[in-house]
């Protein structure tokens, strides 16, 4: 460090610095909760919408006799969430 001064040592740190941050990939967390849905075909095309509205993800779609998903759902976003689902199925579904 005595050999390239204050200001060159500065230099070289804050390089290094910033070529180290920007190789760094960014992850951000999000506080999501996972939600177990069975509903009746007929209401797919809509929960779909529903689901990319509240910001939420499909991880895993069964299709049986009825359709049932899982969902991680913002937490903060539940509430509006299963409320929507509920009114667009006029109650006709199960929420786990």
């Amino acid at each position: 460090g005595t050999k390239l001064g204050p200001g060159g040592l500065v230099k070289a740190y804050s390089g290094s610095v910033k070529n180290a941050l920007e190789g760094l990939s960014l992850n951000i967390k999000r506080n999501l909760i996972i939600l177990k849905i069975n509903f009746g075909y007929s209401y797919i095309n809509e929960f779909k919408l529903i689901v990319q509205s509240h910001d939420s993800d499909i991880i895993e779609e069964i299709y049986e006799t009825d359709v049932r998903m899982t969902v991680e759902v913002p937490k903060e976003k539940k509430h509006s969430f299963i409320q929507a689902i509920t009114d667009l199925t006029a109650g006709a579904i199960n929420v786990d």
